[in-house]
């Protein structure tokens, strides 16, 4: 079988393995509802389509090892990829498997897989140095501009631009294109004096002016494209995204990497939660990083083309202040080193030549940072926009806890566990390597100690590992020059390392509707997310709740001694205490408990009464069991944030806000003179037969109606609610809603008085789940 035909024979169970992937986040397959802690119940709404992606993945499996087995060695490197299928076998059968353990089945069975194949195919390439042409560097530079920039407008449609830190940038770019200066005030609204330091508005801007803290330099750039709407914006960031791959391909030539370690490595690193993530988002880490890179190649050049790598050096580095004030030390480290280099080389050779052009970089320095200073001088007290004094070193723990904890780069790119050490380790690789490895590391250092060891090392509200981005960058040249030389089984670890990072990528693209604002930590909401991904475990704690990390530092151990050992004894022994580490982490990953809310949301997309349906469990008939323990879509909905309704004028009052109702326009659909409040905010929902309870209380003569509507259609429920003597009223109705539009949940007030919520439930009505576990609907 030629080299063609295995690689498209390979494709068959990969192809499958996304389908099932598509598949399984549809609704209507394996559908699970804790009732309480010990039982579960599973539906399966389409068992045949069900059986037939089992028995398609059966075929795949056993067609696969049986070609791989009769081929001999012409085949033997894609058989991990035939097995992939396989990693779905827990979700299968899941009336059977718990769900922890068919979820961490999937995820970390299929990066072993994809390892393994990949570490594979690597020993399968040619051995040959990296070749990398301006040719090769325009089409990357090109492709990867396209992709981030169509993910990065793909991320602003569904969620918005604002994460963390990134609505400071923008709204800067906005002022600079609409008014032409940095003086945010005009361009934000409500924002009380006394809380500027909230808003991350500098209350040491001169002249009375609200500039934030954060550095306007991406905002500069950005701010060209908003005559087109923002999303086009998301090209600048793309395209430092693709120069600084373009780099790290470049500093890996130079570095004497060969092609298949540098294409597979920088490959898992760019298709990475970590680099896509912040390559889709207007955040300043991956415009730092390409300079980074890009400053680092001045510092190789420094020899064999003096002036343009001093040119490029200093438009590096003095560029970075402007993206943001923590790249300032790794900016002046990486001058200071060009600059010294210099002077060695004076030292050694004897002569003045490396002595001038010391000198003209540094007076170079001198004006690049002069204007820095002089312009960050015009603008705050003390050319210091930030409220505090010295951060550096204020919270040593955060050193930690940037490297160990689920707020480093290993939660999202758990590739980055390898790089590290591997980079530490090429520091025995012959000089000139040494030297640069020794360069890169100095940098990381610089930036770790700097940016990581104060109480603001968790980033904000961005993807973990955020302080660390602008410097990890350096780490690859060097790791992929460990990595050249190892042997199948270290390059398995590393590269499955990589591909858990791309699967985290992956389910963030394919879920990004449901994940939200919360794509930056998706581990931790996939069980809301996913259903069939709840139990997936991190293994990495939460700085905030412990301070022993133990697997985090068993990972880089573990990943240390794979590269550094061969033998089998030893690499057992260090992943026996990498299993013992996961296993002292608090809170393994198991059966989700019950969560009403999720529960309501897969109820109302399943279509009862179809299907097989197991229940796990025992179930006993003398507890009486209410539907809305099991499912209800507004079960996280606290007391104080439910509607409060008065006929009065409206006041402020300190407990939970008051609607007045006269302040409500006229919005009745069927053009009467009436206003209506919501009792919740419009919500998706199937059609289909629910049910609506609602308890609380009227002070006053008035008397509430209650409606229920969805979309254009007529209202499915306009009741006036009974209540009793003293006020209280308790109601439970069953609707059939039907079309499409949002849903409504309605009220108004006739007569004198204030309405108050006190519970509101909400569910679609399963008729075959109520009777086989005799639920009962709570109500008068």
């Amino acid at each position: 079988m030629n080299r063609y035909r295995q690689t498209g024979t390979a494709l068959i169970p990969v192809i499958l393995w996304f389908v099932l992937l598509t598949y399984l986040d549809t609704p209507g397959n394996v559908t699970l509802f804790p009732v309480g802690t010990h039982t579960q119940v599973s539906l399966w709404e389409k068992p045949a389509l069900h059986l037939l992606m089992i028995g398609l993945s059966a075929i795949v499996v056993i067609a696969g090892i049986t070609a791989v087995k009769k081929s001999g060695s012409g085949l033997a490197g894609t058989l991990p990829l035939y097995l992939l299928p396989l990693t779905y076998a827990g979700v299968f059968l899941r009336p059977w498997v718990p769900m922890g353990i068919g979820t961490n089945l999937w995820w970390y069975g299929s990066a072993v897989l994809i390892g393994w194949a990949l570490a594979n195919a690597h020993a399968r390439l040619p051995d040959r140095p990296l070749v990398w042409t301006r040719h090769h560097a325009l089409r990357l530079v090109v492709f990867a501009t396209l992709l981030f920039t169509a993910t990065g407008i793909y991320f602003s449609q569904t969620i918005g631009y604002h994460s963390g830190d990134e609505a400071h940038y923008v709204t800067q770019a906005y002022s600079l294109a609409e008014d032409g200066d940095l003086d945010i005030q005009n361009n934000i609204e409500g924002v009380d004096p006394e809380r500027k330091l909230y808003y991350h508005i500098s209350v040491n801007s001169r002249n009375d002016a609200w500039y934030s803290w954060h550095p306007f330099g991406l905002s500069v750039l950005l701010a060209p494209f908003l005559w087109i709407g923002l999303y086009p914006a998301h090209v600048v960031v793309a395209l430092f995204s693709a120069l600084a791959l373009a780099g790290l391909f470049t500093a890996c030539r130079r570095w004497g990497v060969t092609g298949r370690t540098a294409w597979l490595l920088i490959l898992l690193w760019a298709g990475s939660l970590f680099w896509g993530g912040y390559s889709s988002r207007f955040l300043p880490e991956i415009p730092g990083a390409a300079l980074c890179i890009w400053g680092m190649i001045a510092l190789t050049l420094r020899r064999e083309q003096p002036r343009a790598s001093m040119a490029l050096l200093l438009i590096c580095a003095g560029i970075m202040p402007w993206m943001q004030t923590r790249f300032l030390p790794l900016s002046l480290l990486m001058v200071g080193l060009y600059g010294l280099s210099d002077l060695i080389d004076a030292a050694t050779k004897r002569t003045w030549a490396p002595f001038v052009h010391a000198s003209l970089t540094g007076i170079g320095a001198i004006a690049v940072y002069g204007i820095y200073y002089l312009v960050q001088n015009r603008m705050f007290v003390h050319a210091s926009p930030y409220p505090s004094g010295s951060l550096l070193m204020n919270y040593p723990l955060g050193l930690w806890h940037s490297l160990v904890s689920e707020r480093s780069p290993v939660y999202s790119v758990a590739l980055f566990a390898a790089l590290l050490p591997a980079a530490i380790l090429s520091l025995t690789r012959p000089h000139p390597s040494r030297t640069w490895t020794f360069q890169a590391l100095l940098c990381f250092t610089a930036v770790w100690l700097t940016s990581c060891g104060t109480h603001w090392y968790v980033g904000g509200a961005a993807i973990p590992g955020r302080y660390l981005m602008v410097i990890s960058v350096l780490l690859i040249p060097p790791a992929a020059l460990w990595l050249d030389r190892q042997d199948r089984g270290a390059l398995a670890w590393t590269f499955s390392l990589g591909a858990l990072s791309m699967l985290l990528w992956l389910l963030v693209l394919f879920n990004l509707n449901a994940y939200d604002k919360t794509f930056t930590m998706p581990v931790a909401t996939t069980p809301i997310v996913s259903y069939w991904l709840s139990g997936m475990n991190n293994f990495l704690l939460s700085p905030y709740e412990t301070g022993d990390h133990y697997f985090g530092l068993a990972l880089y151990l573990v990943s240390a001694g794979v590269l550094i050992f061969r033998s089998p004894w030893l690499r057992t022994i260090a992943f026996a205490g990498l299993v013992a580490a996961a296993l002292m982490v608090k809170g393994p990953a198991g059966e989700p408990g019950p969560d009403p809310t999720r529960a309501a949301r897969l109820l109302g997309e399943s279509r009862d009464g179809r299907g097989w349906m197991f229940i796990h469990g025992e179930i006993d008939p003398s507890k009486q069991v209410s539907l809305f323990d099991i499912a209800n879509r507004f079960h996280h909905v606290p007391p104080e944030r439910l509607l409060r309704v008065t006929t009065r004028p409206p006041v402020e009052t300190e407990g939970p806000p008051m609607l007045s109702q006269s302040t409500i326009e006229i919005n009745d659909w069927a053009g009467r003179n009436l206003a209506w409040a919501t009792l919740m905010p419009p919500f998706k929902e199937q059609p289909g037969r629910k049910v609506l309870r609602v308890r609380g209380r009227v002070e006053g003569t008035a008397q509430p109606i209650l409606v229920v509507r969805k979309g254009s259609q007529p209202a499915a429920l306009e009741e006036t609610v009974s209540l009793d003597p003293r006020g209280h009223f308790d109601l439970t109705r069953t609707v059939d809603v039907a079309g499409g539009g949002d849903l409504y949940l309605l009220t108004r007030l006739e007569g004198e008085g204030t309405l108050i919520i006190e519970d509101l439930q909400w569910t679609t009505y399963p008729r075959r789940l109520v009777e086989k576990m005799s639920l009962t609907i709570p109500g008068p």
